[in-house]
């Protein structure tokens, strides 16, 4: 699976991106058809915004694409809340798929 990891307005280092691949990866273990995951950082700039990391991720399959997003105070947590939303995504999308499939018996 291909990780892109961009970011606008805020410094991520070496080691966000690693930890963004690194979980990127565990998510490919949930989604077999997984092509490419796109996870954007940005941060806002207003002093009274106690969450200003922003973390967006969309995630490409075969046949459709999941998006989330999060805001933290700090940029591994949002990211933290964006693989969660995936995973719950993934987690409805395989009972959907389960569940429409027919019985045998």
């Amino acid at each position: 699976m291909q990780v892109i990891v961009r970011a606008r307005d805020l410094d991520v280092g070496n080691r966000l991106r690693a930890v963004a691949r690194r979980k990127a990866d565990r998510l490919e273990r949930l989604a077999r058809d997984a092509e490419r995951i796109e996870v954007n950082f940005s941060g806002q700039r207003n002093p009274r915004i106690t969450d200003h990391a922003r973390c967006a991720a969309r995630l490409h399959l075969k046949r459709e694409t999941l998006t989330a997003r999060a805001v933290a105070p700090v940029p591994e947590a949002a990211l933290d809340r964006v693989v969660a939303k995936l995973r719950h995504q993934l987690a409805r999308r395989k009972d959907r798929r389960l569940a429409a499939r027919p019985r045998a018996g």
